[in-house]
C-alpha cells in the first residue's frame, strides 16, 4: 500500500498519473490545450506546478493562472502516523472572475497568514457584504463535492482508508461535516460554539453590538480547533 513517501519515489510519469486524479474535472472544461501549452478559456496561460520530491511525506499540487495572485486550485496533502490514513493539510480554490478582497493583509500591507491578532477590517467588512465567508479573499469555484471525489479516488488508488483534516474555522467545520466528515476531537466545543451563536447567547449578541451588525472575526481566536475525518 504505497502512502506519500512511496508515491514520491515513482517515476515522474507515474506520479502524475496518480496525482492528476486529485484536480477536479470541471477544471480541465475551462482549460485548452494545444501544443503543449494550456490556456484558460479567457486567453491567459495556464500552469501547473506538482511538488513531490522523493525523500519527503508530503506532497502539493497547484494550478495557477497568468497574472493571478491566487491559486484556481491548491491541495496540500502528507502522510498520517496512522498508515491507512490519509492527512489533507491545505486547501485553497478560486474564481479569477471574482473581486479580490485584502483580508489576508493588514491594513499596512503586513501578512496576515496565521496572524490572528491583527485584521484589516475595512476589507473584512466588504468581503462581508459581497457573500464572502472568514478566510475567504475571492469567491470560491463550489468544487468541493468534485474535489471530495477525487480524493476518493486518489485513496482507493492506493488503498487508504480515511482522510484526517483540521479546520481552522467554525464555518469551514459545519461545511465538511456536511460533506460527511466527523470529529476526532472538537465536536463539544462545535456544539457549545453553535449554542452561543443562537439567538440571546453571547456569540449572537456581539455580533449585533451596539445595535448593528458587526464583522465576524477573521478566525477563532485559538487558531486550529477541531479535527474531523471521512471515512472512504
Amino acid at each position: 500500500m504505497p502512502r506519500i513517501s512511496q508515491i514520491n519515489k515513482f517515476p515522474e510519469e507515474e506520479k502524475i498519473a496518480i496525482y492528476s486524479l486529485l484536480i477536479p474535472p470541471s477544471l480541465f472544461s475551462r482549460i485548452e490545450t494545444r501544443s503543449g501549452v494550456s490556456r484558460y478559456d479567457d486567453g491567459r496561460f495556464v500552469f501547473v506546478r506538482l511538488c513531490c520530491q522523493p525523500g519527503t511525506m508530503e506532497m502539493s499540487l497547484e494550478v495557477t493562472l497568468e497574472s493571478e495572485p491566487d491559486p484556481l486550485f491548491l491541495i496540500e496533502l502528507s502522510d498520517s502516523k496512522d498508515y491507512v490514513q490519509l492527512q489533507w493539510d491545505f486547501i485553497n480554490v478560486n474564481d479569477p472572475d471574482s473581486a479580490r478582497f485584502a483580508t489576508d493583509v493588514d491594513p499596512s500591507g503586513g501578512s496576515r497568514w496565521l496572524n490572528w491578532a491583527g485584521r484589516n477590517i475595512p476589507e473584512e467588512v466588504r468581503a462581508l457584504e459581497a457573500g464572502l465567508a472568514p478566510g475567504q479573499t475571492r469567491r470560491g469555484l463550489k468544487l468541493m463535492r468534485e474535489i471530495n471525489l477525487g480524493l476518493d479516488k486518489f485513496c482507493r488508488a492506493v488503498g487508504l482508508k480515511s482522510i484526517a483534516l483540521e479546520a481552522l474555522f467554525y464555518h469551514t467545520a459545519v461545511h465538511f461535516e456536511r460533506h460527511g466528515y466527523r470529529y476526532f476531537k472538537g465536536h463539544r466545543m462545535m456544539s457549545r460554539i453553535h449554542e452561543l451563536f443562537q439567538p440571546g447567547g453571547k456569540l449572537y449578541n456581539k455580533l449585533r453590538s451596539e445595535g448593528r451588525s458587526s464583522p465576524i472575526r477573521f478566525a477563532v481566536e485559538a487558531g486550529p480547533f477541531t479535527t474531523m475525518s471521512s471515512m472512504r
